[in-house]
């Protein structure tokens, strides 16, 4: 009887051990599931790291290429507006020119009447030069008339020289003028064409970068 129970004893023994030794497997096939599973998720969080890491990096490359392209424009702007400014400044220039060729004219119009009027006098001093019987107002007369024609000589010349004086300095400062504003204007269109390029290439490599930013992410 007692033997019986011992060996009913010994019985319940290896159950229990059987089930002890079931249930440590079934533990450590648990504690490995988990390892791996830790593993694996500490294997993401690296991949992800450096997922993040490269986009950061990205990131900073294209603001830095950002700030040279903002610095590039703005560069651009500030020399097309000083050119503009140039071109400002030759257009009043070219108005204080028009004010002085105008007061050439009048000036040389001016001369015109003048010298109609010595004609006129000395059209007189002739007519009363056949009309005098006098020798000694002949000899007056004829004086007169010779010092009205050296006077009118001399306006005519004066009249001359202001004539080629003003139209040579017209042709040279027209022509200058012109070629400095078509130049200026050249150089404002080459301007604003690379202003323009450069907004353009400034858009698109922004658009670029954040369809592969979304991408990425």
């Amino acid at each position: 009887m007692e033997l019986s129970q011992k060996e009913l004893e010994i019985q319940t023994l290896h159950t229990r051990l059987s089930t002890a030794e079931e249930s440590f497997s079934e533990v450590k096939k648990r504690v490995e599931v988990i390892k791996e599973s830790n593993c694996s998720k500490d294997q993401q969080i690296e991949l992800l790291q450096n997922d993040i890491d490269t986009l950061r990096k990205k990131l900073e490359s294209r603001n830095e290429l950002l700030d040279q392209k903002n610095s590039q424009i703005n560069e651009l702007q500030i020399e097309k507006n000083r050119i503009q400014s140039d071109l400002t400044i030759m257009n009043e220039q070219l108005k204080v020119y028009e004010n002085k060729l105008t007061s050439a004219n009048e000036q040389t119009k001016s001369l015109e009447m003048v010298l109609k009027d010595r004609d006129c006098q000395l059209n007189m001093m002739r007519q009363r030069l056949d009309c005098s019987p006098s020798m000694i107002q002949q000899k007056q007369i004829q004086g007169e008339i010779d010092s009205i024609v050296r006077e009118r000589d001399q306006l005519m010349q004066e009249l001359k020289d202001l004539r080629s004086r003003t139209e040579s300095e017209r042709l040279e400062e027209v022509e200058a003028h012109r070629k400095e504003v078509r130049d200026l204007r050249l150089a404002i269109e080459s301007l604003q064409s690379e202003i323009s390029d450069r907004q353009v290439s400034f858009r698109m490599s922004t658009e670029l970068g954040d369809m592969r930013f979304s991408s990425r992410c």
